[in-house]
């Protein structure tokens, strides 16, 4: 049987794969990326799911990506202050303990 090996490289860090003719693959090894490259939120792990099966980014990708990490950020992860229009509403809304 025929086989070929590729490299898979993404923010989360680099697979080397072993494809075989019947469509299968097996994982040589793999790289964890340097220390410095954090995932922020779920958008960061999107990202490099998407790019790591060669799906190429569009001009909504990268505002969905910034979204889910606001939405679901990572431990230890720093996250961007709400818009002021969210923090107004915060501000406002009313306290339960003042209906008393």
């Amino acid at each position: 049987m025929k086989t070929a090996k590729t490299t898979v490289s993404n923010p989360i860090g680099t697979w080397t794969l072993e494809l075989r003719e019947d469509g299968t693959a097996t994982v040589e090894s793999f790289t964890p990326a340097p220390a410095r490259t954090r995932l922020r939120g779920l958008g960061d792990v999107v990202a490099a799911a998407t790019s790591a099966v060669g799906i190429a980014p569009c001009g909504g990708c990268k505002e969905r990506q910034a979204a889910l990490n606001r939405l679901v950020p990572f431990a230890g992860a720093e996250t961007p202050q709400a818009a002021p229009e969210q923090a107004q509403a915060t501000d406002t809304a009313p306290n339960p303990t003042d209906a008393a």
